[in-house]
């Protein structure tokens, strides 16, 4: 199994986990580094990919990144959630962020925040979460749809035409390197309207290739 801690290792120096360094830091981190992997494309996809997410996460929080990078894996975050939300979040949504991280073990922020972006399944599929990679940014959505119209539900063309063929407010469905872009798209199920909704979330990476997150909420 692939640990984020490993995949944090660059070229200039090792994380050390056991470092007496503070779990939180007040400067910013450094840019993405390049990575010469040349084995499996999925274990190439996922060192970059959440590297990436890491450092953004560091450097929005203040915690270190082997600090976030054990949390990820210890509790099998979905990285790609938590991202998006710590990128929106208010100041007090952020606090908490920092206390489930970086505070006493099992305290109720951590309790919160595993429960909330912890990856689930359900019947050989993710019922809150899909992490997959694409060549392209219609493939991973189309992949999306896919998955929700064998759920049983319908998508409401209106809301895809606006959303993904057009971009919604990005004006794109293609992320730019290192952005995610996200969506929502209303579904309805035997000609009733739902109160559900399909997510879609696109991060660019460095390699061409799409992160896809996708659930029903």
């Amino acid at each position: 199994m692939i640990k984020l801690k490993d995949l944090l290792k660059d070229g200039k120096a090792p994380v050390d986990l056991n470092s007496p360094e503070p779990i939180l830091k007040n400067t910013p981190t450094d840019g993405v580094d390049g990575y010469n992997v040349n084995t499996d494309e999925i274990a190439k996809s996922l060192k970059e990919s959440n590297s990436n997410q890491i450092r953004i996460m560091s450097a929005l929080t203040g915690i270190r990144k082997s600090a976030l990078a054990s949390f990820i894996d210890d509790n099998d975050i979905n990285g790609t959630s938590l991202l998006d939300f710590i990128k929106t979040a208010t100041v007090g949504e952020k606090s908490k962020i920092i206390s489930a991280i970086a505070g006493k073990p099992n305290n109720k922020f951590k309790k919160q925040t595993v429960n909330k972006f912890k990856r689930k399944f359900h019947s050989n599929m993710y019922e809150a979460t899909t992490d997959t990679y694409f060549k392209t940014a219609s493939a991973a959505a189309d992949y999306a749809r896919n998955l929700a119209e064998k759920k049983g539900f319908d998508i409401d063309e209106s809301d895809w035409d606006t959303q993904i063929t057009h971009g919604g407010s990005y004006g794109r469905l293609r992320p730019s390197v290192g952005k995610t872009n996200s969506f929502t798209v209303g579904l309805s199920k035997n000609g009733k309207p739902q109160r559900k909704a399909l997510s879609i979330s696109l991060y660019g990476m460095g390699s061409g290739k799409f992160e896809l997150t996708t659930y029903i909420n």
